[in-house]
């Protein structure tokens, strides 16, 4: 539509105003990023500007996010619809890790041609995603009481992902009560 001035590369420029533009009469779009080093990512958000040029509306519509931990195996982490406006839209990704993500633009506001003006993803590069996710503990405590204080022995849960073990949960139910 407009050349190859307005390509991928306006995406991630840290310039809403600057943009990438379909050609005439697009079907989905996708785009593919990888982080520098090849190095996994702990991802919290991502933002989507939209963009129209002065012949416009030619706003961007339906999406969706997709990660993946080794760049084939892609997971739908968020979908939605932008709005037919420059407004910022932010997506809460949760904290979840990939190497790569995949946008894909579906359609547009206008079937004639799609523009989209940024897109930034928030989070920490580094780390390395659980290769085997956490086992949650059974019935394996004992407690003791010395001098007034209770003290809790636990045993049963485990993670050997990489990542740690975030939290474990005891409950106390008096005489055994259920």
């Amino acid at each position: 539509l407009y050349g190859a001035g307005y390509g991928a590369v306006n995406l991630t420029d840290g310039l809403p105003s600057s943009f990438w533009a379909s050609t005439a009469n697009p079907g989905p779009q996708t785009f593919i990023y990888a982080f520098t080093n090849n190095a996994y990512a702990t991802l919290s958000a991502a933002t989507l500007w939209n963009y129209t040029s002065a012949g416009g509306p030619y706003y961007s519509k339906a999406f969706e996010l997709w990660t993946a931990l080794n760049g084939t195996n892609y997971v739908l982490a968020a979908t939605g619809t932008l709005p037919a406006n420059t407004n910022a839209v932010t997506l809460s990704l949760g904290g979840g890790v990939a190497k790569t993500l995949k946008l894909v633009i579906k359609s547009g506001y206008n079937s004639y041609a799609w523009e989209l003006g940024e897109f930034a993803v928030y989070g920490a590069v580094g780390g390395t995603p659980d290769a085997v996710a956490p086992v949650a503990g059974t019935a394996n405590a004992a407690a003791s009481v010395t001098n007034g204080a209770i003290t809790v022995s636990y045993s049963g849960a485990s993670d050997t992902g990489g990542s740690g073990l975030a939290s474990v949960e005891l409950w106390y139910r008096p005489n055994g009560g259920g």
